[in-house]
């Protein structure tokens, strides 16, 4: 779970610029919160924001964005703690989403003067096909090439 501070940015952002659909929206007006659940489908007439908690559930990867309402007007907001470093600059916890594709070079010349980065893609020769960038609300996020993890 990832806590955004403006579901309308976010949503931009890992929609438009990622190509993730949007699997499901969920209210909870009591507690003054919303979850949105994407990720990637590639059926050309998957049809968004209507899928039910079951088939859901099977799928391999969802990313699952939080809202909390107001914070979106909240000037002072300063936004949420990432989980990347403590105060010596201790990696602690939640450190980064991964994206792998086929052909990440492509993917990343369509993304690339649009997202900050935080390693950029293919600096460093022991990592190749390899970057790290950031979303709106400062949380990593790594593309790396499908086979980079076979064994």
């Amino acid at each position: 779970m990832i806590r955004v501070k403006d579901p309308k940015v976010s949503l931009k952002f890992y929609r438009d610029l990622l190509g993730m659909k949007l699997y499901s929206t969920r209210e909870f007006p009591d507690a003054k919160f919303t979850l949105y659940f994407l990720g990637y489908e590639h059926d050309p007439n998957y049809v968004e924001n209507l899928e039910t908690s079951v088939p859901q559930a099977g799928r391999s990867s969802i990313v699952e964005l939080t809202h909390n309402w107001g914070t979106e007007n909240d000037d002072s907001f300063e936004g949420y703690y990432t989980g990347d470093k403590d105060s010596e600059n201790n990696i602690l916890g939640f450190q980064h989403i991964g994206i792998s594709c086929k052909d990440p070079t492509s993917f990343v010349k369509q993304i690339e003067d649009k997202v900050k980065w935080v390693v950029p893609f293919n600096s460093n020769s022991n990592l190749k096909n390899i970057g790290v960038f950031s979303d709106p609300d400062g949380y990593k996020i790594e593309i790396l090439p499908t086979d980079a993890l076979k064994a």
